[in-house]
């Protein structure tokens, strides 16, 4: 409210999660809908080791769970473990993010007091990427695994 920019975290599942947080802690939401800019939530996810990763044929169950048709055209793989990686199947980490910039719409639900659906439901409409959708960029391009996103 004073003009600074001022950079915290917060432990939440997703962006969304992050303004009723703030709710949560007895936070004014006028105070958050006028001060708060935008929301980003990150998640690593470890990188599968280029030497040694195996073609891997997911479940029906899996893609389901990740709104993936079973006809796609992509291949997917998995960890298996090597020397370069120390048998662990994985060589570094990337980060997925999602961005929630706080404008009109995003205020007017804070200041309504809205429920955390109703937020997330708004957020799938924005063209901002969403943590399950980065993950499954990165997973499409054989460049992690299946286990790797499942949480998400």
């Amino acid at each position: 409210m004073t003009g600074h920019l001022v950079l915290s975290t917060l432990h939440t599942n997703d962006a969304a999660s992050a303004i009723t947080r703030l709710i949560n802690m007895n936070i004014e939401p006028y105070l958050i809908a006028s001060s708060l800019s935008m929301v980003v939530a990150q998640r690593l996810v470890r990188l599968l080791c280029l030497d040694c990763k195996t073609e891997y044929e997911p479940s029906a169950l899996e893609l389901e769970k990740l709104g993936l048709k079973a006809d796609t055209n992509h291949r997917f793989y998995a960890p298996n473990g090597c020397d370069k990686c120390l048998g662990t199947g994985y060589v570094s980490r990337s980060g997925v993010y999602e961005i929630l910039p706080i404008n009109d719409d995003i205020s007017s639900l804070i200041l309504n007091n809205a429920p955390l659906s109703d937020y997330r439901k708004l957020i799938h409409t924005m063209s901002y990427g969403l943590l399950k959708v980065n993950a499954i960029e990165l997973l499409k391009s054989g460049q992690t695994s299946f286990i790797e996103i499942s949480t998400l």
